[in-house]
């Protein structure tokens, strides 16, 4: 089979919408956007058929979450595309509150190595914060954690 020698390269606009109890409105999608082209550097055109997948380590690990995408992509896109993950299949029960690693495989031709660190953006960096304390400040420890109504 003649193997054609893709890259993507990583023109990335990652946006973590996780919900949670207190935001049940918040969508659960991440934006994703990047640019196909063979291995010489001239932009893919026509139909292609990316599958996303989310691992549990940089190397080996195990898959957590995978969704396939198919993109159209026209000369004047210059082999950019963009696309919503979780759009197609949700996240589920998915945290993202351990190191996660994204990796792409256009036209079931392998994984694309290296994979990428999910990073969060800016503002979620702040998420773990409110009025300047952090999140582990607000469990109460005189509280009984078991269910004794204390």
């Amino acid at each position: 089979m003649n193997r054609r020698v893709l890259r993507v390269v990583w023109v990335i606009a990652f946006s973590v919408a996780v919900q949670h109890p207190a935001g049940a409105g918040i969508p659960q999608l991440i934006n994703y956007q990047g640019r196909l082209t063979d291995a010489d550097g001239t932009p893919l055109v026509g139909d292609h058929t990316i599958r996303f997948r989310l691992y549990d380590a940089a190397t080996g690990g195990s898959t957590v979450w995978e969704e396939e995408h198919r993109v159209t992509l026209a000369t004047q896109d210059n082999g950019v595309f963009s696309t919503m993950l979780g759009s197609l299949k949700a996240f589920g029960t998915l945290q993202f509150n351990q190191p996660l690693w994204l990796s792409l495989e256009v036209d079931g031709e392998g994984e694309m190595a290296p994979r990428l660190r999910l990073t969060a953006v800016g503002y979620a960096i702040n998420a773990d914060t409110l009025d300047g304390l952090n999140t582990s400040q607000f469990l109460r420890a005189d509280v009984d954690t078991e269910a004794k109504g204390q």
